[in-house]
């Protein structure tokens, strides 16, 4: 996969997840979600979501409307 021109949200299998990987897709301007399940099939649950620039924030659901609260931990992503 080449750079990406502005960051790209990819949810993935748990099998996925670490530090090498998400180094890896940073690189590339890539950010990985991944599921805490292995080998499951995960649902689309982030497609229609709007999250801000730096994918920290959700700005809208998939209904259109603004969250009440948002918060990020800087450990977990």
């Amino acid at each position: 996969m080449k750079k990406q021109a502005e960051t790209v949200t990819i949810v993935t299998d748990g099998a996925y997840s670490g530090t090498q990987n998400e180094e890896l897709a940073a690189e590339k301007n890539v950010r990985l979600v991944t599921t805490n399940l292995i080998g499951r099939e995960a649902e689309d649950i982030m497609a229609d979501f709007e999250f801000s620039k730096d994918g920290r924030k959700v700005l809208k659901c998939p209904g259109g409307h603004e969250p009440k609260s948002c918060s990020y931990n800087q450990e977990t992503g």
